[in-house]
């Protein structure tokens, strides 16, 4: 965790990996991570197998789904691609 003093402003985030994250970021990414796992599963695939689909490797699928990574947008089309939905399906109703 960090903690942000200025004057008499305190701000705490929290992180994930190197980067510094505010707390509804940190849960926008968990919730992502969460609706691609579902998503996958639902397909019948193994991380590894969702991974080849997405010509993205194992272990990036495994942090995206414990909300570690901020994806970028490229990797977001080719995980909707791999599920074959619409990027904006695969965003939607997160909060």
């Amino acid at each position: 965790m960090l903690l942000i003093v200025c004057g008499r402003i305190v701000i705490r985030v929290g992180s994930i990996g190197n980067m510094a994250y505010a707390k509804p970021d940190r849960l926008f990414l968990r919730e992502f991570g969460l609706r691609v796992r579902k998503l996958r599963e639902a397909a019948g695939w193994s991380q590894e197998d969702f991974a080849e689909h997405c010509n993205l490797h194992r272990t990036y699928i495994g942090s995206i789904e414990r909300g570690e990574r901020n994806v970028a947008i490229l990797n977001i089309r080719k995980i909707a691609a791999a599920l074959r939905i619409s990027m904006s399906k695969l965003l939607e109703d997160i909060p």
